[in-house]
């Protein structure tokens, strides 16, 4: 699976992201400070899942119809960097293929998908 990784999310993740085995681009190291609806374009354009904890890509692929290719967003407040890893790496695990064009949310109890 090929990853998109937006320059908000810390570099752990990034990091075990690619030990697992992932394909990841990330915007923090290859075009920071870029506008959302670029790094949307990028993922688009790279075919791969988006994974970020700005929920400004919700409005622009729900609200404004922007393609996509599949939207992780992260809804963990108050747990640990390790621990949001864990919780991501486990979601890509369990769900996969299902995540590809849909708009996940990642919340601390519970994974909603919502398909294009």
């Amino acid at each position: 699976m090929r990853i998109v990784a937006d320059e908000n999310l810390a570099y752990r993740m990034i990091k075990a992201l690619r030990v697992e085995g992932f394909d990841v681009l990330s915007i923090e190291e290859d075009a920071p400070s870029i506008p959302d609806n670029n790094v949307l374009s990028v993922a688009v354009k790279q075919d791969a899942l988006l994974i970020t904890e700005d929920k400004d890509f919700g409005d622009l692929v729900m609200l404004h119809k922007l393609p996509h290719r599949g939207i992780l967003l992260l809804r963990l407040a108050g747990m640990g960097t390790d621990e949001k890893v864990r919780r991501t790496l486990d979601v890509i695990r369990q769900y996969g293929d299902e995540l590809k064009d849909s708009f996940t949310v990642i919340d601390v109890k519970r994974v909603r998908i919502r398909k294009k």
